[in-house]
Order: C-alpha cells, then sequence, then structure tokens
C-alpha cells in the first residue's frame, strides 16, 4: 500500500514564479479571529496563532506579509494579530463579567488606525438568549455594527449550553472555526425571530431589509463555534437577514 506523500523535496527547485504562486495560495483559507480588549493592558489580544505560512521561510513570509496585516494595535500597544480582512472573520465573543459590555461599543476608540474597520467584511458576535441579555447589551452591539461604514455579514454565533459557556471560553486555546448549527429549524426561526427585533428596535435610522431567496445570500448567518480539530468548515446557511450599516 502507497504512503501519503508528506514531504515534497523537489519544491525549492520550483521556478519562483510557480513557488511564490504556491505560497500565496496557502493564504487563501478564511480564519475566524477571536479578538478582545483588554482594559488593564489598553490592549487587543487574541487566542489565534498566526498563520504558519509566515514562518516557514524567508520567501513564504514575503509573500504572506502581502495578504496578513497586523490588525487591532491601540495607541499604546503594537498588534500582534495577523489578519486578512476581505476573507478572515473578526469575532469578539461574550466573555466579559458583563457580557457585551462598553468595551465593545467603543472598539473602534481603542484602535490606533479606527479606519482598519472600513476594510473588513465579516463579523462574529455571540447570540445571546433574552433570558440571559442584559439591558446594555443589545445597544452595545448595534453601535458596534453602526462604526462599520461598510456593508458587513454578521456571523450571529450559537455557543455551547449556557452552563459550560464560560469554561469553553477560558479552556479554548489555538484556531477554531464556524460550522451550521444542531438546533432544529423552528429553534433557528426564533433565534432570527429575536435577532430581527433585536437590531429593527436599535438599529433605528440605518437599512435593514429581509433578503428573499436568489439575492445573493444572507448578511446575518447562524453558526456554531468549535475546534478546528474536531470539525471540518462546512458552507454557511441560508438564513437570516440583509443589514447595511
Amino acid at each position: 500500500m502507497t504512503s501519503l506523500l508528506l514531504t515534497f523535496r523537489l519544491f525549492p527547485q520550483l521556478v519562483a514564479e510557480l513557488r511564490l504562486q504556491i505560497w500565496r495560495l496557502a493564504c487563501c483559507s478564511a480564519r475566524v479571529v477571536e479578538v478582545q480588549y483588554e482594559l488593564n493592558g489598553d490592549r487587543f489580544v487574541s487566542k489565534n496563532r498566526a498563520p504558519s505560512v509566515l514562518h516557514v521561510s524567508r520567501e513564504s513570509r514575503h509573500e504572506a506579509l502581502r495578504i496578513y496585516k497586523l490588525f487591532f494595535a491601540t495607541p499604546s500597544a503594537p498588534s500582534h494579530i495577523y489578519f486578512n480582512p476581505s476573507i478572515d472573520t473578526l469575532y469578539v465573543p461574550r466573555s466579559r463579567e458583563m457580557g457585551y459590555d462598553e468595551t465593545l461599543r467603543d472598539f473602534q476608540s481603542y484602535l490606533a488606525v479606527p479606519e482598519e474597520l472600513d476594510s473588513i467584511h465579516i463579523i462574529g458576535l455571540d447570540y445571546v438568549s433574552p433570558k440571559v441579555k442584559r439591558p446594555w447589551e443589545s445597544y452595545n452591539k448595534a453601535v458596534w455594527i453602526r462604526s462599520f461604514s461598510r456593508e458587513v455579514q454578521v456571523v450571529l454565533v450559537l455557543r455551547v449550553k449556557e452552563g459550560r459557556q464560560r469554561e469553553m471560553c477560558d479552556q479554548r486555546d489555538g484556531d477554531f472555526e464556524f460550522v451550521e448549527p444542531d438546533e432544529s429549524a423552528e429553534a433557528l426561526q426564533q433565534i432570527l425571530a429575536d435577532t430581527r427585533e433585536e437590531f429593527a428596535r436599535e438599529l433605528a435610522g440605518t437599512r435593514y431589509v429581509e433578503l428573499d431567496d436568489g439575492q445573493g445570500g444572507p448578511i446575518i448567518t447562524i453558526l456554531t463555534l468549535k475546534g478546528t480539530n474536531e470539525t471540518q468548515r462546512i458552507k454557511t446557511p441560508n438564513l437570516g437577514l440583509c443589514l447595511s450599516v
């Protein structure tokens, strides 16, 4: 039985144009990058590893730095978070004691370069059940979404059951991605109804349009968070709203 080829020793002998194309292709995988703001250090932090292509060789790093940029620096702390705003998802989890507090609402004001948000296409936020949602959370999420000057896709993330949410957030490390949720169609429809009501109320004055089938897919989608070692990335479900801000 033929074993899998794990090493390609002739790679250095390929013509430079082909090697560079391969390095660029290695940068085309969309990532979910978790970012949180730390008040004590006035800095943004992430549990994600840097893309491996940055550390293979000088040649690979040179090509990767054309695509991945250091994002989320603050005036007092340089960034160590590599991000591709064209395809990566900026995911801000609900992990603080007070839920989505003012650190989400004021996210843009903490940035050394606030205009960074203008280049981001996809953002992720945890779905918060009305049963546990704090009074200020809907407003803070709405203000953050409105800080983006372009239309963004919002991924509504379903976490593990509420009793284990904090434990999962504390223990997870490294890369992860989104997959389709296991909840029933009825449960998902209720989540969408809650989200419609929440954003219709808080995003007054912005365009708020429901999408019909065949119009290019939803802007808000519902997904579940899992580690990359547990599951494969799959296509987002065709559910949601169109949110232009």
